[in-house]
């Protein structure tokens, strides 16, 4: 099963100067609890609450290694160096891991189980079959979490191809923005599967590299980690 997940507001950006790594902080707001068995880190968490974290990404389609077969919709991505890094908190229990990748989604068919997961969120309601183009950003934590962040666009023109970018896209270009996290017990079941909006998205300062920033609101709908075939 694939969870996607990922909305909010965000700031524009443009790198003008090569750095070793995209990083950003994001804030969000919890909108839907799936699971909760009441053994997990997260456990109780209500309807509301604040999440916030970061994600790091490499800059360059040359530190990056396509995890094949890409589909003709949907392509992942894994990252060479060690530096990168993700992270969530609730404001108590903070969670972050080093085993990332990033899916790029062009013109993806919305599947059943998507569909169902998404549609959740209030004021959406997207249909089997819809076609997306997102980016998705989805990290194992280092106790076995699992999180993700998502920005998606139900204008399928945002990408024309399944090319690495390091970056999601201009908030004012996408329709959804959203974040997961989800833990597991020893043997693998799901203690805990929460996800909500992303309220916020900024660049966190590069020493190497220099950042135009550009106000703007963008929509963007994390859902990560397609089925392996």
């Amino acid at each position: 099963m694939r969870i996607k997940l990922i909305t909010g507001a965000f700031l524009g950006l443009t790198l003008i100067q090569v750095s070793h790594a995209a990083t950003f902080n994001y804030t969000g707001t919890l909108e839907h609890v799936f699971i909760d068995d009441g053994t997990g880190s997260y456990a109780g968490a209500m309807i509301g609450d604040s999440y916030s974290g970061h994600y790091t990404t490499e800059d360059s389609v040359n530190d990056v290694t396509p995890i094949l077969p890409c589909l003709n919709d949907a392509c992942d991505y894994a990252f060479s160096r060690q530096s990168i890094t993700a992270s969530i908190s609730n404001g108590t229990v903070t969670k972050a891991g080093t085993d990332s990748l990033l899916t790029i989604w062009d013109d993806y068919d919305l599947e059943v189980d998507d569909a169902a997961f998404i549609n959740v969120l209030p004021g959406i309601s997207w249909p089997v079959g819809t076609l997306l183009d997102g980016w998705l950003g989805d990290a194992f934590l280092n106790d076995g979490s699992q999180m993700l962040i998502g920005f998606i666009s139900l204008d399928t023109s945002l990408y024309s191809s399944l090319e690495y970018r390091a970056l999601p896209p201009d908030l004012s270009n996408t329709d959804l923005a959203v974040f997961t996290i989800e833990e597991f017990d020893a043997v693998g079941n799901t203690t805990f599967l929460g996800f909500g909006r992303l309220n916020a998205v900024q660049v966190v300062p590069i020493p190497s590299a220099v950042w135009l920033f550009s106000s703007g609101l963008i929509g963007l709908i994390g859902i990560a980690r397609r089925k392996k075939s």
